[in-house]
């Protein structure tokens, strides 16, 4: 079924099952990050459930216990993925936090530089760990130097650490919307 603001949802029915899991798939590619930010997906993806419009990181966090709901959030080369896992009792309300954090993010400045130094703590392990640093190694000589693949998926030290909140929220209301999303 494709709604009218352009997301498709495809529903299976299983009779009898207990929990649902449920992926939001939203078209996003890797090189469409700004060179000087890059990394900014996998901050903007970190930060999508640490609070709404509506409610704060804490009080969302509670919504989340209170229903049972796990919502996960990460980007990959073509696009932002939100996991979602609930008892199929709690699926409406589970439902409409999706949506939140989907459509209303807001992006604290406290999350984002929380998540920018956590990052930048992962970049220091990856650089620790041989199979990280041949890894990198290796896309840096099959890919062309100018090309997004030749660096690190998730962002360098100087790219990561130039961003900011506002880099997030640009990133976010320039590439992220129901057009061509699927949930399923």
């Amino acid at each position: 079924h494709t709604l009218g603001n352009g997301l498709t949802a495809l529903v299976y029915h299983l009779p009898g099952q207990y929990a649902v899991a449920a992926r939001l798939g939203v078209p996003l590619r890797l090189s469409a990050e700004p060179r000087e930010v890059e990394g900014v997906g996998t901050i903007m993806a970190r930060t999508l459930t640490e609070g709404t419009e509506r409610y704060s990181a804490q009080e969302f966090a509670v919504l989340l216990e209170r229903e049972g709901v796990a919502i996960g959030a990460g980007v990959g080369d073509t696009s932002l993925e939100v996991d979602l896992d609930v008892a199929v009792n709690h699926l409406g309300a589970a439902l409409e936090l999706m949506r939140q954090v989907v459509a209303e993010p807001a992006f604290p400045e406290s999350e984002v530089k929380r998540e920018v130094r956590t990052r930048l703590a992962d970049i220091e392990q990856e650089r620790a760990n041989p199979g990280s640093r041949a890894a990198q190694t290796m896309l840096g000589l099959l890919f062309a130097e100018g090309e997004r693949a030749s660096r690190p998926t998730r962002g360098s030290a100087a790219t990561v650490a130039a961003i900011t909140r506002d880099s997030v929220v640009e990133f976010y209301t320039q590439h992220v919307g129901p057009r061509g999303a699927v949930l399923a």
